[in-house]
């Protein structure tokens, strides 16, 4: 299908071909691909020539090109149609347990509807009220009992502490002093490594990027497989989700290697949307003073000096608008792969089989003709708005919106006010802020607060860096 080719825009390849393109967009994924969007459009190629996959295996050993879907537009074509557009887990080191890639985001049909049914199976109301009111405001109330007023912290490395915390509680059923630190790094760990571009040089000696992560993905799958056959030989109940997903694979359809896989899935989504949606947000606000002292003041009318209930998260209309801009701001995700599982378009565009399709969230958030000052931390945009699911996608959307969605919004809401009735949060002056796209969407360097007590005035800092370019934080001029 070779007149994809010439029909879908793309940039020369230059010298180095396409993979001078890949470089480009692997050094600075943000740049390059909302200078594609710029100068291309919604549907634009890699390079206009042919090239392997970049971040999923290749279909059947054919791959025509990368193609990238960066707007509402495209990104309805490819996701309205998922039984053509396939989900496919990124390229492992050969030996590494490949098992636990067998898991609900990466598969597709029959078996992708069935698991996603077990799944949600634990993500009822009254579970996700258990969940707040039990676990998310206890660990986080430990969290915040640790914190000094006068003190310089790493927000980043906080909001990834508590995340751990709730995560490794909520989705695994494993408190602190149970092994929970321990497997919860080393499934962080094994997430970088995953993503990192060194971890694909096709070299498995002792010490190489490929060896560490075998051996670190066989330790992470031998772990699990021993928690998930302790909790089956004891009968052992939980209201976790791990616990309400073995209730509901009784029947014996899955494995216990598949197991393993879909709960080490549910850890990396349940805590790294929150680490980084959190992290994001109070950044936001303290950058914003007007804003956070609303939102303070919004907290401070609901709830008091008495910790949140389950019920109050959505009477905090206001709180809600802000985590909503900031997730449009800063997605977790930068860009999805699909997999085109037959010739087919987008757009119009003839799209060959085997084409590794990605879009971009973070590109989709920014269309200046659905968000107007796309740019700006504008909280009141969402007031009577009306934007369409293929316009703003911070957990996906359709068959594959993220599981997990509302458990996230749930406790980034409520872990943001209670920071917010114990804590101001100040920005640390002069700080440099680039992005680190591993694979979630987090600050590069330490993001260093300093903690200031809950009545203190709100104060935004002087910061540097590519964050100059994500965000706009100049003066706003009346109009």
């Amino acid at each position: 299908m070779s007149e994809d080719i010439a029909t879908i825009p793309a940039p020369r390849p230059g010298w180095l071909g396409w993979r001078g393109q890949a470089v480009r967009l692997f050094t600075n994924p943000i740049r390059h691909l909302m200078g594609l969007r710029e100068q291309y459009g919604e549907l634009v190629g890699l390079s206009d020539g042919r090239n392997p996959p970049l971040l999923s295996p290749e279909l059947d050993g054919l791959c025509e090109r990368t193609l990238f879907a960066l707007g509402a537009r495209a990104n309805r074509s490819v996701l309205l149609r998922s039984n053509i557009f396939e989900s496919h887990a990124p390229r492992q080191p050969s030996g590494a347990p490949q098992r636990l890639s067998n898991n609900v985001v990466f598969m597709n049909g029959d078996v992708h509807r069935d698991r996603r049914r077990r799944l949600l199976h634990g993500m009822t109301q009254p579970t996700l009220r258990s969940f707040h009111d039990d676990d998310v405001v206890r660990l986080c109330q430990q969290l915040l009992d640790g914190w000094q007023v006068g003190r310089t912290v790493d927000l980043f490395q906080e909001m990834r502490l508590l995340s751990l915390r709730v995560a490794s509680q909520c989705f695994l059923g494993l408190a602190a002093g149970e092994g929970a630190s321990s497997m919860a790094q080393d499934m962080r760990t094994a997430i970088t490594m995953i993503f990192s571009p060194s971890t694909l040089i096709p070299i498995d000696l002792p010490g190489s990027p490929q060896w560490r992560l075998r051996r670190q993905m066989e330790r992470i799958e031998n772990g699990l497989l021993e928690e998930i056959a302790r909790r089956r030989a004891r009968d052992l109940g939980g209201n976790d989700l791990l616990s309400q997903f073995l209730t509901a694979c009784d029947d014996g359809v899955v494995s216990p290697h598949e197991l393993a896989g879909q709960a080490f899935i549910l850890f990396f989504a349940g805590h790294d949307t929150t680490t980084c949606g959190l992290t994001w947000t109070l950044f936001l606000l303290a950058q914003h003073p007007e804003i956070a002292e609303a939102v303070r003041a919004e907290v401070r009318a609901e709830l008091g000096d008495r910790l949140p209930s389950f019920e109050d998260l959505d009477r905090m209309v206001l709180l809600e608008r802000v985590v909503k801009e900031s997730l449009r701001l800063f997605p977790p995700g930068l860009m999805f792969g699909r997999i085109a599982n037959q010739d087919t378009e987008i757009l119009g565009c003839p799209v060959a089989r085997g084409s590794e399709v990605l879009y971009s969230p973070y590109v989709t958030h920014r269309d200046p003709e659905v968000f107007a000052e796309p740019s700006r931390f504008l909280p009141s945009r969402w007031e009577g708005a009306s934007v369409g699911e293929f316009e703003f996608l911070p957990f996906g959307t359709g068959a594959r919106r993220c599981i997990g969605a509302s458990f996230a919004m749930m406790e980034l809401r409520s872990v943001l006010a209670q920071i917010l009735q114990r804590f101001t949060v100040r920005v640390q002056d002069g700080l440099r802020i680039d992005a680190l796209v591993n694979p979630i969407l987090s600050p590069k360097q330490p993001l260093r607060v300093i903690l200031e007590p809950a009545d203190a005035p709100w104060r935004s800092a002087t910061v540097r860096g590519q964050i100059l370019e994500m965000l706009d934080l100049s003066p706003r001029v009346a109009t």
